[in-house]
């Protein structure tokens, strides 16, 4: 068991430094076929690997918080990714459905640790399960076709939201170790850190797609 944990974290921490470069990179490329297709696939696919695997080491050793970013993650991925080629209703109806199980399990999680154990990173959660709550109903009125989603706006703020995922495990984990190690005392930090690049990232993301819809008007 301790060397399938081992080869998972392994396999976890390594596509996702690569998803972190390789989606960095796709970001500040011009959006077109050709390299930004190639580095966002990179990074597609290896935050794939990162949601399942983090999946499965949630369950390992029970951690909440890794949980909610993987749920998060591949939701935004497999929307993402499949904005320019459309999903059936079938398909739609299914990541709606994935969504409302994936927020309430976030929302449970995050209440469950505010209220029975005075935890506050059960903010984190709560945060991510309220925007899940968001894109689930969005994707349950293009199942029912009373919207009909810009596909360059889709894939921006899916994307876009992954990537945040990304720089989220990267400050909460590897740059927080660091500090640790150094001597700081981050506990008072964790929600700040957690937090941190879904407030930045979000503005930048808003302020993009003003932009994106006053040149369609």
């Amino acid at each position: 068991m301790e060397t399938l944990h081992a080869t998972l974290l392994f396999t976890h921490i390594l596509t996702g430094t690569v998803a972190l470069l390789s989606g960095t990179i796709a970001g500040l490329l011009r959006k077109r076929r050709g390299f930004h297709s190639l580095f966002g696939g990179i990074f597609t696919y290896c935050m794939y690997a990162v949601a399942i695997s983090g999946f499965i080491l949630s369950a390992m050793r029970y951690n909440m918080f890794l949980l909610a970013v993987s749920i998060f993650t591949l939701h935004m991925v497999i929307t993402g990714s499949r904005a320019f080629r459309g999903m059936n209703r079938n398909a739609r109806l299914g990541m709606s459905i994935f969504g409302w199980a994936g927020s309430a399990a976030l929302l449970y999680i995050g209440v469950t640790a505010l209220a029975l154990h005075s935890n506050t990173m059960g903010i984190v959660p709560i945060i991510f399960g309220a925007l899940l709550v968001s894109m689930s109903r969005r994707d349950y009125r293009i199942y029912r076709g009373t919207i009909k989603p810009n596909p360059v706006i889709l894939h921006l703020n899916e994307m876009g939201g992954a990537l945040i995922a990304a720089y989220t495990a990267f400050l909460t984990t590897g740059a927080g170790r660091v500090l640790h190690g150094m001597g700081y005392d981050i506990s008072q930090l964790q929600v700040f850190l957690w937090l941190l690049p879904t407030v930045i990232g979000t503005l930048a993301l808003t302020r993009v797609n003003f932009k994106m819809r006053r040149s369609v008007t």
